[in-house]
């Protein structure tokens, strides 16, 4: 099999679904475009989205037709199903049956690899379908929790489903482990396998010295999420800091069942707080600009939340531009991020201390700092999509070890290539290779180039490379052993220096730069010139000047609505009473007689 088959002739084809608005910015369609983004880093992929909704704003879109290797497929527009005239093209809305009948039909018009579905109740429609199911990729929903009380019928649904898949993916290790125990796996040898949450390549913010004293939240609003406590907590600091304020952006409000009164007093709040400014939704990139010209993220959550077996997307995109971050002390926090992050949070107490700790103590604000980046950077797509590659190519592999026979593998790729390919096919590269003359060497390929050179050298130590074969991130290489002569192994070798190398698609960063946004317009403008400055700094004072003056005007209207309204509630009781219609009867007879 030639690099020809392997790759060039057709690359790797995965289709995506998520029974999910693409419309809402909320972290399961932030999950989704994270995941379309990473897998498309690796060039020889493609990635169709297939959306369950039809695209009424672009937020979450938009940064995904950047990428040559993603199609968005969107079957509300597409001419095939406008000609049917169907209700659900009308409506613009589809259930779990059209769901399933959407995948089968765009499965059949493309040769996919993998099929990728964050919706259990979908999966559970597609099982159906055999041909699709053995090569799907379930993300598990609905298991948020330690301890979780999983029913007989959810555990059979999961059951079926596992058996069936290819894979069943966690979003962190204690989801693995959560699985593996009430499905009773072996520990050893399963299909669970773990995708980590994915934050964007981003350039960290830097060269910022002062404190802005400027805190950040976004995200969803909700109880949980501590919304309220969140508002009402920041209120209290600004008595103690004055200069203190509060950036959030979101629009998505969780429906609380026995709490009708949630949503009015969170927007309340959000609207008519001093110091704190609401943007509303934001495009990604410019919520993590948002945070760049903040100083501390929020990720502080109910108790109730400790047990979660899901790990904060928001928490680590505050951590890689390098901010402090207030979050609860859960065994899985205090796993990542130590048992001496300085910044933990339990009661509203709690979070006001660690806020003016952080802004009042320089060293314990950088060391929070620079824990949460460097944890952070294990989670960016670049990683996230080293994780995958083994799983996505092993069906590859697997087909090239079929044909050619046993391959050695460096110890560094061992274990992950053992999980997705026959064990007795892959042995680890020895000191001292006792086989024939001729031998399959594989390994994944490798961007720095030190370590290619690294890598060459070593090789040059057991022979002559014959031939080099990509798949992916994956290189085969046939080596003719040869000990005698490693200069000349090496000489031999020098021009495959290129082919260890392993390229991925480039993504934005985002660098710390000014944002101009429509619903408060903010000039923060870093220019040399000190004229501008000054008409800028002029320009924020007159907006507060104005901002005063709309919040007296305001309380004015109010204060007049308030009486309109008991005037109004005068005028009902005195016209129902029988000195009122008398009262009427007289006003109406004296405008008759022009009185």
């Amino acid at each position: 099999m030639s690099s020809h088959e392997l790759v060039r002739n057709r690359k790797m084809k995965v289709l995506l679904f998520g029974f999910i608005d693409m419309n809402s910015m909320d972290g399961s369609a932030v999950f989704l475009s994270s995941l379309a983004s990473t897998i498309a880093l690796d060039s020889n992929i493609e990635v169709d989205l297939l959306l369950a909704s039809p695209v009424k704003r672009d937020i979450l879109i938009q940064p995904l037709e950047k990428f040559d290797n993603i199609t968005i497929l969107n079957p509300f527009v597409d001419p095939f199903f406008n000609a049917t005239d169907e209700e659900w093209v009308k409506k613009g809305a589809i259930n779990f049956d059209i769901a399933e009948m959407l995948i089968s039909h765009y499965w059949s018009q493309k040769e996919y690899d993998w099929l990728f579905v964050r919706s259990i109740e979908t999966v559970e429609k597609i099982a159906r379908h055999k041909h699709i199911i053995k090569n799907t990729l379930v993300y598990a929903t609905g298991l948020t929790h330690i301890g979780q009380d999983v029913n007989e019928e959810k555990f059979e649904s999961i059951k079926n489903i596992y058996n069936q898949c290819a894979y069943f993916l966690c979003q962190t290790e204690e989801m693995c482990e959560f699985v593996i125990e009430i499905l009773n796996l072996n520990k050893e040898k399963n299909k669970v396998s773990l995708l980590t949450p994915m934050i964007p390549n981003v350039e960290s913010a830097g060269g910022e010295d002062r404190l802005k004293h400027k805190l950040v939240y976004t995200g969803k609003f909700d109880p949980d999420w501590k919304t309220i406590p969140i508002i009402t907590a920041f209120k209290e600091l600004k008595r103690e800091i004055p200069n203190l304020s509060l950036d959030i952006a979101g629009d998505k409000f969780k429906w609380v069942k026995g709490d009708s009164q949630f949503k009015e007093e969170a927007t309340y709040l959000l609207e008519h707080t001093e110091g704190l400014t609401w943007y509303g939704a934001l495009t990604r990139e410019n919520a993590q600009q948002l945070i760049v010209n903040s100083d501390i993220g929020i990720t502080w959550r109910s108790e109730e939340m400790d047990s979660s077996l899901e790990l904060s997307t928001k928490l680590l995109e505050y951590g890689i531009l390098r901010k402090a971050v207030i979050m609860n002390p859960t065994k899985m926090h205090i796993k990542l991020f130590g048992e001496d992050y300085p910044l933990y949070a339990v009661t509203e107490k709690d979070f006001r201390d660690a806020v003016k700790l952080a802004l009042c103590n320089k060293d314990i604000y950088e060391f929070a700092a620079k824990r949460m980046y460097q944890v952070s950077r294990q989670f960016l797509f670049s990683e996230a999509l080293k994780k995958l590659q083994g799983l996505l190519w092993s069906r590859r592999i697997t087909d090239y070890l079929y044909k050619n026979g046993n391959a050695y593998i460096d110890e560094d790729d061992f274990d992950e290539l053992n999980k997705h390919v026959p064990s007795h096919q892959v042995k680890k590269l020895p000191a001292d290779i006792n086989v024939e003359e001729v031998f399959t060497y594989i390994f994944k390929s490798i961007p720095e180039e030190l370590k290619k050179v690294e890598k060459l050298v070593k090789l040059s130590g057991f022979g002559q490379i014959i031939q080099a074969e990509k798949a992916g991130c994956f290189t085969f290489l046939q080596i003719h052993k040869s000990y005698s002569n490693f200069e000349g192994n090496f000489q031999n070798n020098l021009p495959y220096l290129k082919t260890i190398g392993f390229e991925t698609n480039s993504t934005p960063k985002l660098k710390p730069k000014d944002m101009e946004i429509s619903i408060k317009e903010r000039i923060i403008v870093e220019n040399k010139n000190n004229d501008v400055k000054v008409k800028n700094k002029e320009f924020v004072k007159e907006v507060k000047k104005l901002k005063k003056l709309n919040a007296v005007q305001l309380k004015q209207i109010t204060k007049l609505e308030k009486q309109n309204l008991a005037l109004g509630r005068k005028y009902d009781s005195l016209s129902k009473s029988k000195m009122g219609k008398m009262t009427f009867k007289y006003w109406d007879l004296r405008k008759r007689l022009n009185f």
